[in-house]
């Protein structure tokens, strides 16, 4: 009886919240790379590394606030449902990442090993984490590092599937200017919609810079032309949401937005990179 009493008052705890990422735009920065890396070479290993990276995606939140109640010397319902879902999330990737190094072709020149990306994405990862420890994580600093992060991705599965490494690399590398143009562009819409002054010139920037190394690009023979024209209407389009006059958004709106013009670049890049 006291027992069954006991348990009726220990308070549950939702596994949805927990793992949930506060930052929803996070799922398209999961799937962009993804997505963009199995379009260039589907594979069964690209497979695995694009579910280890979904799990490392979840297991951020739950580990998070794990650390947080461990670094209040505090201990609630939820800091050992968290730990739990953090330590078997990270197992999953761990296993996903065995599973694609069975699945990936024999080893190659040092630039084909596919898991080259995925250990240079510890910089930028380490960087947001940090960040994220010191009640940071919602700097642009902090979400370009993790949205780079995230793009390791897509050279990981393209070299998993077989892509030559000029072109895997060069995936990520426009992924990181899409990123450099999106972020800054979302973080100054969401502040206006919110009514606070925004940093307008480093989005313009951005903005600027994909178009126009997408148009050096299509003269060196490295991207196709059509593709530097959707890096063009991207970038016009970032232009017109930053100018003075632009009406708020809603928060929603701005993020389905945001993923549509992201996957039409990774679509564009898919058809249109060359080594």
């Amino acid at each position: 009886m006291a027992a069954e009493q006991a348990t009726r008052r220990r308070p549950r705890v939702a596994l949805g919240p927990l793992i949930r990422p506060q930052e929803h735009g996070v799922y398209g920065l999961w799937a962009e790379p993804v997505a963009l890396g199995l379009l260039l070479a589907p594979s069964w290993a690209g497979v695995a590394l694009a579910l280890a990276g979904a799990s490392a995606v979840l297991a951020q939140q739950p580990a998070a606030l794990a650390l947080a109640d461990l670094r209040r010397g505090r201990s609630y319902p939820r800091t050992a449902v968290a730990t739990g879902v953090a330590a078997a999330l990270g197992l999953a990737a761990f296993a996903a990442l065995a599973a694609a190094a069975l699945a990936a072709p024999p080893a190659r020149p040092l630039a084909s090993w596919w898991w080259l990306p995925l250990i240079l994405a510890m910089v930028p990862a380490g960087l947001q984490l940090s960040l994220d420890r010191a009640f940071r994580g919602k700097t642009a600093t902090a979400q370009l590092s993790g949205a780079v992060a995230l793009a390791g991705l897509a050279p990981a599965i393209a070299l998993a599937g077989g892509v030559p490494a000029g072109v895997a690399w060069a995936a990520w590398g426009w992924l990181g200017l899409r990123i450099g143009a999106s972020v800054p562009t979302v973080r100054a819409r969401l502040r206006r919609a919110r009514g606070r002054e925004a940093a307008i010139a480093p989005a313009r920037l951005g903005a600027l810079a994909l178009p126009l190394a997408a148009v050096a690009a299509a003269f060196a023979g490295r991207l196709a032309p059509w593709s530097a024209a959707v890096a063009i209407v991207l970038g016009t389009r970032a232009l017109w949401t930053l100018r003075r006059d632009a009406p708020a958004v809603p928060p929603a709106r701005i993020g389905v937005a945001e993923t549509v013009a992201g996957l039409a670049w990774v679509v564009a890049l898919a058809a249109g990179i060359a080594a």
